[in-house]
């Protein structure tokens, strides 16, 4: 259960919990029901429409507890054991769980401060009248330390509990969010600097100097997890290696493209922590990366005779193989809720190098141009799977801003699609 993400949960996946005597922990929660004071159940239960105060808060304390440490999922519907540390010992529906998921999703939403950037909460129906259980998945938060709005507390998760945090702890949790982030633009700042100088030592044709009939252009995407992640070894792996997709993209006047593939011959090589695939052809080099700590890239160098120019679609196919990439680690690695920093960089080794148009059955037009030296994307946000294709979309209307143009027309991947063949 704790790998799939929560829509695709069954019954069958619950009452496994339940069998498996799944232990409460560092990483999981276990409610019977919403709870109401005196130990009784919230009027929930016996059919109001709204969750009582008191239901609320000690549900948004676990949800917060996980944000603050490392993350976690809550599970309300599953009763525990007597002893400690509690175990699933049973499955107690709760009443229109769907509904109910959603009411906790807008309750976090608004009573927690500042809003937990990404987090899954769905019902997972078990009966016909719609009765279930509800799942509420956590990441370890890059915006913590988050505070209860009604309470005015922060908490934490300690072993199988959640409990307020003291000023220091929440002083120590601010800074060391502060170091993680820095550690991460640092490592970007390095991948961006290391493919420039990629970039310019990839030796030419023989025979040929960097002028306007020989120029040379590239664009990488690295994406590393804003929480930490380890998976040991990824080479030989499979399931963590990117498998290289041909997309039929959308525009959102109507028709479709078919962006072309990566070229064959990619071949996996160890390297310290991580795998590297890599092929030099007559136009140029294409390289993948993928590191045992979530660290991927998706790099290409392209080196230009006069009259040539780039075609986006070998620039788009990059963008969406390495967003589809990232979701397809994320599952293997059992945390589909890790959020990922997106980064795109282009490097043009002159001015002038021409961008054309989708089409190429026909002959096109130069309509806009990659700037001399280093172009920086914004630095986009990969959370769950129904944002890839917003974020591929930001990311092309992003890449032909740069390049002058301004264009209505907006591209996006099915990316859900691919993953529920």
């Amino acid at each position: 259960m704790f790998r799939k993400r929560i829509r695709d949960l069954t019954a069958a996946d619950i009452e496994a919990i339940v069998a498996g005597e799944v232990q409460e922990g560092l990483h999981v929660e276990f409610k019977r029901s919403l709870p109401a004071k005196g130990g009784n159940d919230d009027g929930w239960h016996s059919g109001a429409s709204q969750i009582g105060e008191f239901a609320r808060n000690r549900i948004l304390e676990e949800v917060i507890a996980f944000a603050n440490a490392d993350g976690g999922t809550l599970v309300i519907g599953i009763g525990e054991s007597g002893d400690k540390p509690a175990r699933a010992a049973t499955v107690n529906p709760i009443p229109r769980c769907a509904e109910l998921a959603e009411r906790l999703r807008q309750q976090c939403d608004t009573c927690v401060d500042p809003k937990i950037p990404v987090l899954e909460c769905e019902g997972v129906r078990l009966h016909d009248d719609g009765s279930g259980v509800v799942v509420i998945r956590v990441p370890a938060s890059r915006m913590a330390p988050h505070r209860h709005n009604a309470t005015k507390e922060c908490y934490t998760r300690r072993t199988d509990r959640s409990e307020p945090m003291g000023m220091r702890e929440i002083q120590d949790l601010t800074l060391n969010i502060q170091r993680g982030l820095e550690r991460i633009e640092t490592r970007l700042s390095g991948r961006r600097a290391a493919f420039e100088e990629e970039l310019s030592g990839m030796p030419l044709p023989a025979g040929h100097e960097i002028t306007r009939s020989n120029r040379k252009a590239g664009v990488v995407f690295t994406l590393v997890p804003l929480a930490p992640l380890s998976v040991g070894r990824v080479y030989n792996e499979q399931s963590f290696l990117p498998s290289v997709k041909q997309f039929v993209a959308h525009f959102n006047t109507g028709g479709t493209v078919g962006l072309p593939a990566m070229p064959s011959g990619l071949y996996w090589k160890p390297i310290l922590r991580g795998a590297r695939a890599e092929i030099e052809t007559g136009h140029g080099r294409y390289r993948m990366e993928v590191h045992s700590d979530g660290l991927i890239e998706f790099g290409a160098i392209w080196i230009l005779n006069d009259g040539d120019a780039i075609f986006p679609g070998w620039v788009m196919t990059l963008a969406g193989n390495s967003l589809y990439a990232v979701e397809k680690f994320r599952r293997a690695a059992g945390a589909p809720e890790v959020e990922f920093a997106f980064d795109a960089t282009s490097v043009a080794s002159c001015a002038g190098i021409g961008v054309t148009g989708y089409d190429q059955s026909v002959p096109q037009d130069i309509i806009g141009s990659i700037p001399r030296g280093r172009t920086g994307f914004p630095r986009y946000s990969v959370r769950g799977i129904d944002e890839l294709s917003d974020v591929f979309s930001a990311f092309e209307t992003d890449f032909w801003n740069a390049l002058g143009c301004h264009r209505d027309v907006k591209l996006t991947i099915d990316f859900r699609a691919l993953f529920d063949r």
